[in-house]
């Protein structure tokens, strides 16, 4: 169910004066990267080839070095989401493993605990319990997979991987809870964009289809729905995303023939139709993350890293703010 070319409006000239602004660049460059938030902290797990793990205080603009990842694993396309938080510490999951190239499988958690207020404690990357390997036995394609916490308790783990699957399983012991084993029709293999819109309702981003997932845990089965495409986005992989209330907002990916976008387009869930917004990013660019931040009536979204058409990893961190009190406006 694709949005006609000539039904994609260009949000108001509202949105003009919106600027993606530079901050301060990553220590190292990256794409591929996994960023979750904690507090004031943006958490940055790797990328692809790259074993650091940074936090950046979105109050000093400033990086703290957290630790590497254990000698001998190997990022390709890894996912790292927090599975619990606290008020002193967040739980973060990371795993990835096996494609076409083979990559090793990994299975890792890390207590973390903020390197600003506790520089002497040892924020590691230590086995998941049980030494369990995610998708190893199964010989799962981990390669560009995408996860969202979720359930009434928030403690199952939805997780999108190739060849278009999606599974539920217990995040405490990562074993299948779901009856079956969903088939995502038209699906990409990796890449996607996936949120979560409630704690049983999850919204996919693919390639060729948008599709709604909603968890019936009563009978432990999954139910899906078509939602309609942007065509500019058809056949797009590696855009970065962040979901607000009920909007999804997308900046950049790959289009055919390998082409990078520099589109910002935006979905509204309950009217569920597709914008694009009237501001891009500095250039084309595919396999950066981006992260929500939202504090005190502020909302902000920061793009970390990514590939630009040179194919070369970047070392960029921009933020674009102000842009959701518009969408309030508006909608």
């Amino acid at each position: 169910m694709k949005q006609g070319l000539a039904h994609i409006p260009i949000l108001p000239s509202l949105f003009s004066f919106l600027d993606i602004m530079a901050l301060p660049n990553l220590p190292t460059r990256l794409f591929d990267c996994q960023s979750v938030l904690f507090k004031n902290e943006l958490i940055i797990c790797g990328g692809n080839m790259n074993d650091k793990c940074y936090s950046y205080h979105l109050e000093k603009r400033e990086y703290k070095w957290i630790c590497d990842y254990p000698k001998g694993t190997v990022l390709r396309g890894h996912t790292v989401i927090s599975i619990k938080n606290d008020n002193e510490t967040t739980t973060l999951l990371s795993f990835g493993g096996g494609g076409t190239m083979k990559t090793p499988y990994h299975t890792f958690v890390m207590y973390y605990r903020s390197v600003w207020t506790d520089e002497s404690n040892q924020n590691k990357w230590i086995p998941f319990p049980g030494n369990i390997l995610l998708g190893k036995k199964q010989g799962y394609n981990l390669f560009g997979a995408r996860a969202a916490i979720g359930g009434s308790k928030r403690s199952l783990l939805f997780i999108v991987h190739p060849p278009q699957k999606m599974e539920v399983l217990d995040v405490n012991s990562l074993t299948p809870t779901c009856r079956q084993k969903m088939f995502v029709p038209s699906c990409s293999d990796e890449f996607n964009c996936l949120v979560g819109y409630n704690p049983t309702t999850f919204i996919l981003m693919a390639k060729s289809s948008n599709i709604m997932v909603r968890l019936d845990e009563e009978r432990n089965m999954l139910f899906y729905k078509q939602l309609p495409t942007n065509p500019f986005l058809d056949s797009c992989w590696g855009s970065a995303c962040v979901l607000f209330n009920h909007f999804i907002i997308t900046f950049g990916g790959c289009g055919p023939a390998q082409k990078f976008i520099d589109s910002v387009f935006l979905f509204n869930i309950k009217l569920q139709c597709w914008y694009q917004l009237d501001v891009r990013m500095p250039f084309p660019i595919v396999q950066s993350v981006a992260v929500l931040h939202s504090s005190s009536h502020r909302f902000s979204v920061h793009i970390i890293g990514g590939r630009n058409t040179q194919n070369e990893a970047l070392p960029l961190h921009w933020m674009l703010s102000q842009v959701f009190l518009l969408l309030f406006i508006i909608f």
